[in-house]
């Protein structure tokens, strides 16, 4: 069987396995039978068998350090029975799933995560922005919302080519991140254009923490091959505050205040005016 096998006694105790676990885990050793499985586990990995592995018809995730490297095992139970059909002991099967979750995590950080910089892309925002939306409507709390681009971007690119256009992308994000904790909803909104979402927050707040980016952003210039390129954003803030704005339309309130940043001589702060309902 390419699967390894298990086999308990009534006790929890090894009774056998076969030689596809001995491949899954070389640490294993034939001395070991007749210990019980958590002993056994606890000298392998220094903890008792991660899975409830006591009833029938289990069916889980085990990852394990193999030569270096992490691999995952789906775990599935079943008791092994006598002729009068009493459990008189445990079968536990191991099949290697690796690539399979591997490729499942590939996927998913397609679908969750915009490929060049990591961070969240525009659909995972605008499903995870409703949440947070969602979440002050029913607490009666506020929330900001800000848009911000890269200014001048189409003459990075024109000047130093697209990948230095990338690279400006990347330490854009770089430098935000250690302005943001990890409540703040951060996302590529499209092209230069990012976005974030900030739970709890006035207006006021917003416009605090997209100055406080657009200082950071002003003093950390983009350095390439010995070249310092300078870097500035334009911002524009909205805030939720009660009634019933849906986020496109917050989104949208942003985005007139970013435009109005442009229209100002970029690199700078606006915040759309806030409307009570």
């Amino acid at each position: 069987m390419r699967e390894g096998v298990i086999v308990l006694d009534s006790s929890n105790r090894l009774v056998d396995y076969n030689k596809s676990l001995r491949d899954m885990l070389p640490e294993l050793d034939f001395s070991m039978v007749g210990q019980h499985l958590n002993d056994i586990w606890l000298s392998l990995a220094g903890e008792t068998f991660p899975v409830e592995y006591g009833r029938e018809g289990l069916q889980t995730d085990l990852y394990w350090q193999l030569n270096g490297e992490t691999v995952c095992y789906q775990v599935r139970t079943s008791y092994v029975y006598n002729k009068d059909g009493q459990a008189v002991g445990t079968l536990i099967m191991l099949i290697d799933i690796t690539e399979q979750r591997f490729l499942q995590e590939q996927l998913k950080q397609l679908a969750y995560f915009d490929g060049l910089t990591k961070i969240y892309n525009r659909t995972q925002f605008l499903l995870r922005g409703r949440e947070i939306l969602s979440e002050a409507q029913l607490n009666l709390r506020p929330a900001a919302f800000i848009l911000f681009d890269i200014d001048h971007f189409k003459r990075i690119n024109d000047t130093y080519g697209h990948d230095v256009g990338d690279q400006a992308i990347i330490h854009v994000v770089s430098v935000c991140n250690r302005y943001l904790n990890p409540e703040m909803l951060f996302a590529r909104y499209g092209g230069e254009e990012f976005v974030i979402a900030v739970p709890n927050a006035s207006l006021h707040d917003g416009e605090q923490l997209a100055e406080k980016l657009r200082m950071a952003l002003l003093n950390a210039p983009l350095e390439v091959q010995g070249t310092r390129i300078p870097l500035t954003s334009s911002f524009g803030v909205a805030q939720y505050n009660g009634g019933s704005d849906s986020l496109e339309s917050l989104l949208r309130d942003a985005d007139t205040a970013l435009y109005e940043s442009k229209r100002n001589g970029r690199n700078t702060v606006f915040a759309h005016a806030v409307s009570l309902s």
